[in-house]
């Protein structure tokens, strides 16, 4: 027996006397029935294996991996949403849609570095709410991850921190139009997230994020297919992008002008082992030209397949797209203040593909990382502030965002109304953190028994 399968039945046997929620008698077959629904579209077992294995490592890896299951559970009423919320009339916006410790962090814009939210792939608009809360879970699922001792009572601080930063954020920008120009920067980001600035500033650059990728022959630039998370494309893949890339050019139009040769595609590399949520979709990297011919400044294209968004299980929006790529670019249109000229879609006969340049800075964090609880506490106090002015510019302030009034207004007004609004966020929060324990225990032992699909 490998130490994995015996780690798994080990573990299995036991769920934490901790939780005393009840679990239902047909949730672990609801369970199956939804992890094998959510990954259907995998072909290639190896990776459809590979990825529940990671999964089985962690509660919060597990979270990551099934937003699915969060929105499914919204929508029945197991994630127990006060009547009055569902209730409240223009408290919806843009969300992130998958909103935790690892969808925020650092990347560029062309022209500044920048902390903000990083992944769009599940965005849609919904109530406020859906985001605070799914970030909150993500929050009690790492108490025992992080490099320090996480007390209960830290955590209670550490929640109510984030949603009244949140909130005050909101307040700040409320009426003034603040929202639509400022971005966390070098200007005003401080303490633990700008020390992070700085190291990024001095460790990593277009030069080194290259060498990572690529190498060079004879002045020539290649995907370096020695890198084992890089694999040569299929001749039909590399068909289905090359013969579509030209939808992607006249997405964008020309922001390139004086090197008509910017966007020559120079190699191609199918990307393995990327992400979790969406370990499974197809994603390939492109190294185009750049500026010049010069090889220092070639550029990394990320182009990924895009796929429904799970808020759509949720949501009674029902704003439509003709390709979900579109959807995922008009959140970053709506979210940004100012959105990367080299975002955009490209449609094929079969799929559509969000493609964005890779950030040199690009950078997360991991729960280790936080090695005190000065640490976490700036990352809370900056995720809130970037997650209140996502919010709040997808309003009235972005006609194309189909939101037609001043979402702080209302989310404000709203927050202040509801009694006890922000306890319970982190009550529900804390609630489900409990189930998506029981859910990962749960999810061991189908794969102990080998009965997923």
């Amino acid at each position: 027996m490998s130490k994995i399968i015996l780690y798994l039945l080990l573990s299995a046997i036991f769920i934490s006397s901790t939780f005393s929620q009840e679990v239902p008698r047909n949730r672990k077959e609801f369970l199956k029935k939804e992890i094998e629904k959510a990954n259907s579209f995998i072909q290639d077992d190896e990776i459809k294996q590979y990825k529940y294995q990671q999964m089985s490592m962690s509660a919060f890896a597990f979270y990551r991996a099934t937003a699915h299951l969060y929105y499914k559970d919204l929508s029945t009423g197991t994630i127990n949403i006060p009547s009055e919320w569902k209730n409240e009339a223009n408290i919806s916006t843009w969300l992130n849609g998958d909103f935790h410790l690892q969808n925020i962090g650092f990347l560029d814009n062309q022209t500044a570095i920048f902390f903000d939210l990083n992944d769009f792939d599940e965005s849609y608009i919904g109530p406020f709410y859906w985001d605070t809360i799914r970030f909150i879970v993500s929050l009690f699922l790492i108490q025992e991850q992080v490099s320090f001792d996480f007390s209960d009572e830290e955590m209670q601080e550490a929640c109510s921190l984030f949603l009244k930063e949140y909130q005050d954020t909101l307040s700040l920008v409320e009426g003034n139009g603040k929202e639509k120009y400022t971005e966390l920067n070098k200007e005003n980001i401080s303490g633990f997230i700008l020390d992070t600035f700085k190291s990024l500033v001095k460790n990593k650059s277009n030069a080194k994020l290259l060498k990572k990728w690529t190498l060079t022959t004879q002045n020539q630039r290649f995907f370096d297919f020695s890198n084992g998370d890089l694999k040569k494309m299929e001749a039909g893949e590399t068909y289905e992008i090359k013969g579509a890339f030209s939808t992607y050019l006249k997405d964008i139009g020309n922001f390139y002008g004086k090197n008509p040769d910017y966007f020559r595609i120079k190699d191609m590399a199918s990307r393995l082992y990327s992400g979790l949520g969406s370990l499974g979709v197809k994603k390939y990297y492109a190294l185009i030209e750049g500026p010049s011919s010069e090889l220092d400044d070639d550029v990394l294209l990320e182009i990924k397949e895009s796929r429904s968004s799970n808020i759509l299980q949720a949501t009674q929006e029902s704003i439509t797209f003709k390709y979900n790529a579109q959807r995922i670019k008009a959140a970053y249109q709506n979210m940004r203040t100012r959105i990367d000229p080299h975002v955009g879609v490209l449609t094929s006969m079969k799929k559509s593909y969000f493609i964005t340049k890779i950030s040199p800075w690009k950078d997360g964090y991991e729960p280790a990382d936080f090695k005190s609880k000065g640490n976490l506490f700036s990352f809370l106090q900056h995720s809130a502030q970037a997650l209140a002015y996502a919010h709040s510019r997808s309003d009235e302030d972005k006609p194309s965002s189909n939101i037609p009034y001043s979402f702080e207004f209302q989310a404000v007004n709203a927050i202040k109304k509801w009694p006890s609004a922000k306890t319970t966020m982190i009550e529900l929060a804390q609630k489900y953190a409990k189930q998506v324990i029981i859910d990962f225990e749960l999810f061991k032992e189908i794969l102990v028994e080998n009965d997923l699909k």
